[in-house]
């Protein structure tokens, strides 16, 4: 293969004026855990360049990073050229969705598979069956309407049917993310006994499969 000499009459050096003109668009995501900064994912000539919030605050080094890695440039950019950059970023970006995490994806496909395999009842004893409950329970604290699931039987159910690696927390911050439940694990009282639920918002809940109940969840 016949190599042109690249010091043989020099070349010119790609700068992040060149680069500006070549981004397609940018989308910014926002995190899914929180204290985790969001993701600008800046799209050149069909490859996504993906940088955190954080990474973007420390300057210009990772970015150059993935430019190397995607078009095998080398790229230089003045010290005091990166903020400039970094506020266009900012002020072209469209928001897009959460990123289609491992945790995100399960969280989705679990939502899904609750609202198939489970009915909904008044009757917070089932709760008592912990991985075994097969059941919606409404709660009303304070007049607002919950579906709750022990955390015990979300947990199974991850384990045994949804076939997508991710943790049981990321998972739970992947469904607030989404609005589909209320943050956090909290506890149900049950003939005395604490049992620890994940409540879901019921609006979510019939979205996803409007023929779970007859009767009007808000009654």
């Amino acid at each position: 293969m016949d190599r042109k000499n690249p010091f043989d009459g020099g070349g010119k050096q790609t700068t992040i004026a060149d680069v500006t003109d070549r981004i397609d668009r940018v989308i910014k995501t926002s995190s899914l855990k929180k204290g985790d900064t969001g993701k600008s994912h800046i799209y050149i000539d069909g490859h996504d360049l993906t940088l955190t919030s954080a990474q973007i605050q420390k300057g210009s080094g990772w970015f150059t990073t993935l430019y190397y890695d995607a078009f095998g440039k080398m790229l230089s950019i003045d010290k005091k050229d990166w903020p400039v950059f970094a506020e266009y970023i900012a002020d072209i970006a469209e928001q897009g969705d959460l990123d289609e995490t491992n945790a995100v994806m399960a969280a989705d496909m679990l939502l899904e598979q609750l609202c198939k395999g489970s009915d909904i009842t008044e009757d917070k004893s089932v709760l008592l069956d912990g991985e075994n409950c097969s059941f919606f329970v409404k709660h009303r604290p304070h007049e607002e309407l919950f579906y709750v699931v022990p955390a015990s039987a979300v947990g199974a159910m991850l384990k045994d049917e949804i076939c997508v690696q991710a943790t049981l927390e990321d998972v739970s911050q992947a469904m607030t993310a989404r609005g589909y439940k209320r943050e956090k694990t909290q506890g149900v009282k049950v003939h005395g006994q604490n049992v620890w639920c994940w409540w879901f918002i019921p609006e979510k809940i019939h979205n996803q499969n409007p023929s779970i109940e007859g009767e009007d969840y808000e009654d």
